[in-house]
């Protein structure tokens, strides 16, 4: 934690935009997880899987007056795989990733859960058996009724959902040791496991880490400054272009210098094997000699061309931390 508000920058590859949020507060994972009755034992189990994305109150007239907004909107949605609701498994929904946007300050709350289903319509005891693999020790009774009485005083569920949160799950294989949910009416609980976070939109920009700047939550600059600024980022992309193509055209230049070489010597080596077949001496001369300058010569360059593209890489930086 610092004592500085961070920021976050996402950008989508490979092409941008690149969008930096402020955090505006946030709560970790773990005191999100402290702050729980009965926090989640088996997470990490579920935190490989594609969670849901929901937007709320991202509405399409409010996009369209605030462009930046719909970049983040879109940045989030490509942040994980699409999920085809015709063809998704009802078991492999686990977890929802809450963005909702208030209106008023364009801040984006972004809330995680962990998605839970428990049975309803059944006392606890018969719960506690069809959600667990584990059986009951029933040495010590002579009929299964006196574990359930003896565990339950009365036969309602434990907690009353609401109906619009209950539904029925389909008939599903189930693997070993994982709970029976088919053809019952279950109820669905959210489990908040975070990160908790409140997101506001400062800069976008093109490109990956270094475009033109398209919003800018705290700078308004004249037509003429971002002209300026525009040209300024074509020079610099057209000088980023040629370095690249000499340098290209450098290592190009050193493979065939040596495929030249390559071929050379196996002339060579195969003319000594002919002369000594034939019982005669052929000396060496000192083409190794010159092929070692070459070489150096080659390597000379290719590295004069990184460092100018390096250096245009450290100047980028620069003018972003300056914009910022």
């Amino acid at each position: 934690q610092r004592s500085k508000t961070p920021n976050i920058r996402i950008s989508r590859m490979p092409h941008g935009p690149t969008i930096t949020f402020r955090v505006e507060q946030y709560t970790l994972r773990a005191q999100v997880r402290a702050s729980l009755h009965k926090p989640p034992l088996d997470m990490n189990k579920y935190i490989h899987q594609s969670p849901l994305v929901i937007l709320n109150n991202f509405e399409a007239d409010i996009l369209a007056e605030k462009r930046h907004l719909k970049i983040a909107s879109l940045v989030f949605q490509s942040m994980f795989p699409a999920i085809n609701v015709k063809t998704v498994k009802l078991g492999d929904c686990k977890r929802v990733l809450l963005l909702n946007l208030n209106e008023d300050n364009e801040t984006i709350e972004l809330r995680h859960y962990l998605i839970r289903t428990k049975p309803v319509g059944v006392n606890r005891s018969i719960k506690r058996i069809i959600t667990t693999s584990k059986l009951p020790n029933l040495q010590s009774a002579e009929d299964i009724s006196e574990i359930l009485n003896a565990r339950s005083g009365y036969a309602t569920s434990d907690s009353e959902m609401e109906a619009d949160a209950q539904v029925e799950l389909p008939r599903v294989k189930r693997a070993r040791k994982e709970p029976i949910t088919a053809h019952q009416r279950s109820a669905v609980c959210l489990t908040e496991v975070g990160p908790r976070m409140t997101l506001r939109v400062i800069k976008v920009e093109d490109g990956v880490f270094g475009g033109e700047v398209q919003y800018h939550a705290f700078e308004t600059r004249s037509q003429v400054e971002v002209e300026a600024l525009r040209a300024k980022h074509n020079e610099k992309e057209r000088l980023r272009k040629e370095r690249k193509a000499k340098q290209e055209e450098n290592v190009q230049r050193k493979r065939e210098l040596e495929e030249s070489k390559r071929e050379l010597k196996l002339a060579k080596r195969k003319a000594r094997e002919e002369a000594a077949a034939r019982g005669e001496t052929v000396e060496d001369d000192d083409d190794e000699e010159v092929d070692s300058e070459e070489d150096d010569e080659a390597d000379d360059d290719a590295e004069s061309v990184d460092g100018g593209v390096a250096d245009d890489d450290n100047d980028e930086e620069d003018e972003e931390a300056d914009d910022e």
